[in-house]
């Protein structure tokens, strides 16, 4: 009989399935050993029957995979269709607000070129107080030149004015042509996404009936239930087509050599961990040899200066003691040149 809950295969008097731990009840009991005796039935078909079983759940498979791969790429052209691109106004500046301060600037520059031109001629001609007219005159050219230079300023304004009018119009122009060429294509996108829903509900469609006509096949019991999925039923229904078994149950059954192969793979990927964990230790070791490499040349390197500083240690040592020595003979001469010179 099968455990219920993992589904391994376990003795007719096991109390507790051996893979998962899971407690078998008497009903439980019961019922699997009726699935035995009809999956023992099923067994003993004949190999063409197994064989045409197996292709047309390979092919319900194969088809319900390709149709799940289908709609998640659909959502996935959904997710990256459905959005809307904000359409920045361009920002061109208001030349209107400069128009009255160019207008004060050009009489502020008219005034003061009328009044050195008054003070200029007032100077060549030498005229302070004896010609009463001039004054009139004065106020008058100054006048004209503050005139004048308004109407500059005017101008000036107004040619900033036309060629701010014409910059803002073609830049609203450009912004509603933008944002008309962006609605354009988010509807278009947004049709496309209906066309892809409609599709997506066709595939959901189809898919739920591949389930039921799959359900209905597994219903058999042909099958055992832990085998029911893509991997198992290509790999099983290769199995038969190449000749490698003719059965499912047994010891050269399908079973067996599936999860044989099963557990091939496992080891063969652990190995695979640990040859990638070998290589690791290995460039550990490496950059471990190179310390300690790097640390016994320094280690010598302070060997040879304790050496240098021993033997200069020595040298001081003899040093001291040749200088004692000599100091020693000094005092003896001095004594005996004492010594010479009372008795001389």
């Amino acid at each position: 009989m099968y455990c219920s809950q993992c589904g391994q295969q376990t003795e007719d008097s096991a109390i507790f399935c051996k893979n998962c731990g899971t407690r078998i009840a008497a009903e439980q009991k019961d019922v699997a050993i009726q699935t035995d005796k009809e999956l023992a039935v099923m067994d003993h078909l004949p190999y063409h029957t197994i064989l045409e079983f197996l292709q047309n759940a390979k092919s319900i498979e194969v088809q319900k995979f390709s149709i799940q791969q289908i709609i998640s790429s659909i959502d996935t052209e959904i997710a990256r269709l459905n959005y809307k691109k904000k359409i920045e106004k361009q920002e061109t500046g208001c030349l209107f607000a400069t128009a009255p301060l160019i207008l004060f600037v050009a009489a502020i520059i008219g005034a003061i070129m009328a009044f050195f031109k008054g003070c200029g001629d007032i100077w060549h001609d030498n005229k302070y107080s004896h010609n009463i007219d001039y004054g009139r005159n004065y106020f008058s050219g100054f006048g004209d030149t503050v005139q004048t230079m308004l109407i500059v300023g005017a101008i000036i304004a107004g040619i900033l004015l036309i060629i701010d009018f014409i910059k803002k119009s073609g830049a609203k122009a450009a912004y509603d042509e933008a944002c008309k060429k962006e609605e354009a294509a988010y509807n278009y996108r947004q049709f496309c996404i209906s066309q892809l829903r409609q599709q997506r509900t066709e595939c959901l469609a189809h898919l739920q009936s591949l389930d039921d006509t799959l359900s209905n096949l597994y219903s058999l019991n042909i099958i055992s239930e832990p085998y029911r999925s893509i991997v198992p039923i290509i790999t099983i229904c290769e199995y038969f087509e190449i000749g490698k078994c003719n059965s499912l149950k047994g010891r050269d059954g399908a079973y067996v050599l599936y999860d044989y192969e099963a557990m091939q793979k496992k080891i063969i990927s652990k190995l695979d961990d640990i040859i990638n964990r070998l290589d690791e230790l290995i460039d550990l070791q490496r950059s471990m040899c190179q310390a300690i490499r790097e640390s016994n040349a320094l280690t010598m390197r302070i060997m040879d200066q304790n050496r240098e500083l021993l033997s200069t240690g020595r040298d001081i040592a003899a040093n001291t003691e040749s200088a004692a020595y000599f100091s020693k003979c000094a005092q003896e001469y001095s004594r005996i040149s004492a010594y010479v010179a009372a008795f001389g």
